[in-house]
């Protein structure tokens, strides 16, 4: 009824109907205002990510980690640097510290598992593990 009565008072028929489209009244739990999103703890209302954002880093994450990525463990590490510290800063607002530590272990065991696999034969990663500070018997 109210956007019946707004479409007739003003002439731009075309540019109201798009802007209702996207307009809506809802719980503040269920939208998003620039990728994060609220809720309500303990009678106050505090901010988290949005999901939707979490899924995307996680993928550009996955994409910069992949194993079948040719490029150099030094210089994944220096864009993955780049990405994280932007999206960290970006949601430091938010509470999100369990997720943020699941996340570098995520990053962490995809790189882990970068060099392991470009080790390809036994004695190479013997020889890079005894260049770690491993012992030669374990190794």
């Amino acid at each position: 009824m109210i956007c019946a009565n707004v479409k007739g008072t003003t002439g731009v028929r075309t540019q109201l109907n798009d802007t209702l489209i996207f307009s809506e009244v809802s719980r503040s739990t269920f939208n998003t205002l620039l990728g994060f999103s609220f809720y309500n703890s303990n009678s106050l209302w505090e901010i988290r990510i949005f999901p939707k954002s979490i899924q995307r880093i996680k993928e550009k994450l996955k994409a910069g980690t992949r194993r079948s990525n040719p490029v150099n463990a030094n210089n994944k590490i220096q864009k993955l640097d780049r990405v994280i510290c932007g999206w960290v800063n970006y949601f430091a607002i938010a509470k999100a510290k369990k997720f943020m530590q699941r996340l570098d272990e995520m990053v962490r065991v995809c790189l882990r598992m970068g060099i392991w696999s470009s080790w390809k034969r036994i004695r190479t990663k013997i020889r890079n593990f005894i260049r770690l500070g491993v012992s030669s018997q374990r190794a």
